[in-house]
């Protein structure tokens, strides 16, 4: 199926008022099923680990857009949830009220990534941006056909007490909780978040949003930020953005759905066979992309356009295209200042010593064990124990004994483990008149070719025989019994014998044998 999403994120320069919410929603989400998760282009709901996503500029963008677009790529691979996250333009150098690109390329990126709207917008209400009922949050009509608008006692929009009628909630929120400016800790996925309004805290009528608009709108009642003390957090998934404001950052809300989403189509966070991690990959100047981003005659102002395929609960979102109106219908501010490049930090561990230093980037840790790297690029660790210890191995974003090799789309964080004591060997042997091979984890051990090798000093090995067709194992002898897997630990050298016996003689020989 493709789809236009038809609400293009305009830009005003004043607004009555506008809202964030507690979580954000799907697209695809809908009366008759506001449970529907989508999910970004790559992952088809069996895969885990890492998902990278190719975004490209198109030939018709000016080159001006592509540190901006970078920014952008970089603030959803940190995945970082910011309270705080509206500044005004003016603080950031944006020159009369021109609208930030960065900050609705945020908002498009999160479309084409499988993101609804926050609140209702001048999409779910006939384009008109005088309706009162704008920015409260998303939902559908009901079975009445209309949107409630009534903001409760308080008289802020998109608060706890908001009267909705009978909307239908399309927000993803923790159950029991309804915090908005909570920063997302724990499990997060379809067990601990929800849009059933059944599932809010005691007394609370709808879900809240955190709401920020000052300047645009200043005073108590468009603001649940001041209303609950935080500071101004608005989600990048609001329909409408104000010039006098840019939003770079990620808010709570929508690290939160996103997190819903990354749980995998089983929805359980505990079952990782189908987590996924998105990751965004700036592939250059292109037209053939999975995410393009291009100028657009007649966008009016910025849409996205995508296709996606699905059933049940879970939608997939298969290619997308970000269009932005050109010059002269809006006149884009490009953000000038690269803020992309990701972290690298290093860590040791270990009763003993050593060091680690990178290809690129200056670290030899020792005395420097972090480094900036630029968005995408390469760099090689490598572990040198010092005389007398032994490299125990990687943890973090790397494994193995191995040299440690890192593509930059993320922040990344390594540990290096140094043990005391030199490096110590490991032998095996087979006996029987059985055949079988011996493997090892970490490899070095694959016998019968490589039947001796050495690992760090106390590290973990674990050892197991496979018989081949016929034979059969019937245990270990010497550093290992049993006949399951043999663990060792490296705390000094080990031998290990594993025993193979041949198949039984066939039936017929058993036979004549008796008779003999």
């Amino acid at each position: 199926m493709t789809m236009r999403l038809s609400e293009r994120l305009l830009v005003l320069a004043l607004l009555a008022a506008f809202a964030d919410a507690s979580a954000t929603s799907f697209i695809g989400a809908s009366g008759s099923n506001p449970e529907i998760v989508t999910h970004p282009p790559g992952y088809t709901g069996s895969q885990s680990g890492e998902i990278l996503i190719d975004v490209c500029l198109d030939p018709s963008m000016p080159a001006a857009a592509e540190t901006p677009t970078k920014n952008a790529i970089a603030t959803f691979n940190r995945f970082l949830p910011t309270l705080g996250n509206r500044q005004s333009a003016s603080a950031v150098g944006i020159p009369n009220f021109r609208p930030d690109f960065e900050s609705v390329l945020l908002h498009e990126l999160g479309h084409c990534l499988g993101l609804g709207h926050n609140t209702l917008g001048p999409s779910e209400l006939d384009g008109n941006f005088s309706d009162p009922r704008l920015y409260y949050t998303i939902s559908t009509a009901g079975a009445n056909a209309n949107f409630e608008a009534s903001a409760g006692a308080d008289g802020v929009r998109a608060s706890r007490d908001d009267l909705r009628g009978d909307d239908v909630n399309l927000h993803w929120f923790r159950k029991g909780v309804n915090n908005p400016f909570a920063i997302p800790s724990g499990r997060i996925d379809r067990t601990t978040y929800g849009v059933l309004l059944a599932d809010l805290p005691a007394g609370h009528l709808y879900v809240e949003a955190a709401t920020a608009h000052d300047p645009c709108s200043p005073g108590t009642a468009a603001s649940t930020s001041f209303l609950r003390g935080q500071p101004p957090t608005q989600s990048i998934m609001m329909p409408v953005i104000c010039t006098n404001n840019v939003y770079r950052e990620l808010a709570p809300s929508d690290v939160a759905t996103w997190r819903v989403a990354r749980a995998g189509a089983d929805g359980d966070e505990l079952a990782p066979s189908d987590n996924y991690r998105p990751l965004l990959r700036y592939v250059g100047v292109s037209n053939a992309c999975t995410l393009r981003i291009r100028y657009q005659t007649g966008a009016g102002f910025a849409y996205c356009q995508f296709s996606f395929s699905g059933s049940g609960n879970n939608r997939f979102i298969l290619s997308g295209v970000a269009s932005f109106e050109p010059p002269p219908g809006v006149d884009w501010w490009f953000n000038p200042t690269d803020s992309s490049a990701m972290s690298l930090s290093v860590s040791k561990s270990g009763s003993g010593s050593g060091t680690v230093s990178s290809s690129v980037g200056g670290i030899n840790c020792g005395p420097t064990c972090s480094a900036t790297l630029a968005l995408g690029s390469n760099v090689t660790l490598t572990a040198t124990p010092a005389s007398g210890s032994s490299f125990a191995g990687w943890s973090g974003d790397c494994t193995g004994t191995g040299v440690c090799t890192l593509s930059m789309h993320a922040p990344r964080q390594v540990t290096a483990q140094f043990n005391a004591g030199p490096p110590q060997t490991l032998t095996v042997s087979k006996a029987g008149a059985g055949f079988g091979f011996v493997s090892s984890s970490p490899a070095g051990i694959s016998c019968g070719i490589q039947c001796a090798s050495s690992f760090p000093a106390g590290s973990s090995v674990t050892l197991q025989a496979t018989p081949l067709e016929g034979s059969s194992f019937t245990g270990w002898s010497g550093d290992c019994s049993g006949t399951g897997a043999c663990n060792l630990i490296m705390s000094s050298a080990r031998n290990v014998t594993a025993n193979f016996a041949p198949p039984p003689p066939p039936p017929d020989l058993i036979f004549r044998n008796g008779f003999e």
